[in-house]
């Protein structure tokens, strides 16, 4: 599977293919990246119809930088957007307590936003988790490999040879 780049930048990568949009977080999201967040599933959407979303957190240097005001209005945003959203799950892939704090701030933070997503700690359990929703496309529901070509895609945006 090919995945297309839509964005780079240092914050925030992201790429897309037919219905998957997928991004890798490499800093504490300020407010530009909870707007570009948003703006990226607008023109996935915009080109797909409907999407299924994967963020990636690799690594995590604290504390949020986004302020409350910016976080509502991209969680009330991507509340409109919700119908054209078929999936949205997050690999919080940090390791350690780090990661676990991490994931429990992240279901909150989805919980008070009222936005509908599924935190889990490695790619290949978002992959299985995004696979199953019930009316994925047949082509990501049966892409093989698809966790190794994430797994492969975030070393590579890290900086890390595999």
């Amino acid at each position: 599977m090919v995945l297309n780049e839509l964005h780079t930048s240092p914050a925030l990568h992201a790429y897309d293919t037919d219905g998957l949009l997928v991004m890798v977080s490499l800093q504490s999201p300020d407010n530009a990246v909870y707007r570009k967040i948003v703006e990226l599933q607008e023109t996935a959407i915009g080109r797909h119809g409907r999407v299924t979303v994967v963020a990636v957190i690799p690594r995590f240097d604290g504390p949020l930088r986004a302020d409350r005001q910016t976080q509502e209005e991209a969680g009330a945003r991507m509340r409109e957007l919700a119908s054209h959203i078929l999936g949205n799950v997050t690999a919080v892939t940090v390791p350690g307590l780090k990661g676990t704090f991490l994931r429990m701030i992240l279901t909150t933070v989805d919980l008070l936003n009222g936005t509908n997503s599924h935190i889990v700690a490695s790619i290949p359990e978002a992959v299985r988790w995004l696979q199953h929703l019930p009316e994925q496309r047949p082509h990501l529901r049966d892409a093989d490999g698809l966790a190794r070509t994430i797994e492969v895609l975030v070393a590579k945006v890290q900086g890390v040879t595999h």
